[in-house]
């Protein structure tokens, strides 16, 4: 069962700036219309990410997307 989405209260890297609220747990899902959720949990201004991070975050969205329009096609 995948962990809730929002903040962990965790700063696994430190802390990028005064503004930095911690760790935040993301969810990516499809919904029951096809369309590409991404839940965060919380109300968030931004989000920053080490290169790895982002590469993984893109390859998550991307991956959902493909599962999303193949979903579309099978109706």
């Amino acid at each position: 069962m995948d962990k809730k989405p929002g903040a962990t209260g965790k700063f696994p890297k430190g802390k990028l700036c005064e503004a930095d609220e911690g760790e935040l747990r993301i969810r990516f899902a499809v919904d029951g219309s096809g369309n590409v959720i991404i839940e965060f949990g919380k109300s968030v201004s931004w989000i920053g990410f080490d290169p790895k991070s982002a590469i993984d975050f893109a390859y998550k969205l991307l991956h959902t997307a493909i599962e999303a329009q193949a979903r579309a096609r099978m109706h």
